[in-house]
């Protein structure tokens, strides 16, 4: 990974963790080297729980990635975009404090 590609992980990671109770899991340049694909999966949860499982992929452009990690800002589509996805990950994930059979 690239120092600027290092510089946007931790950016979207923080941004995911602190806006979304969410975690970037996965960051890798797509096949024909033209964008990255993004995996953010929810925090927390039971171990035992499928939810916790799910994750949502976002796809942003080489130059868009760039753009971003030198103005070490998110741009506002992307923010926008996590900001409308991200929020179903974690409505799904028990808490690891909740049983998994009520009685």
């Amino acid at each position: 990974m690239t120092n600027g590609e290092t510089k946007l992980f931790t950016m979207l990671d923080r941004y995911a963790r602190n806006k979304h109770h969410c975690f970037l899991a996965e960051f890798f340049v797509d096949r024909e080297h033209a964008g990255y694909f993004l995996c953010f999966r929810a925090c927390g949860g039971r171990i035992d729980d499928p939810d916790r499982l799910k994750c949502v992929y976002l796809k942003i452009g080489v130059e868009e990635a760039k753009d971003m990690w030198s103005q070490r800002v998110l741009s506002n589509a992307l923010v926008q975009e996590m900001d409308d996805e991200l929020p179903e990950l974690y409505k799904g994930v028990r808490d690891s404090r909740e049983p998994l059979i009520k009685s």
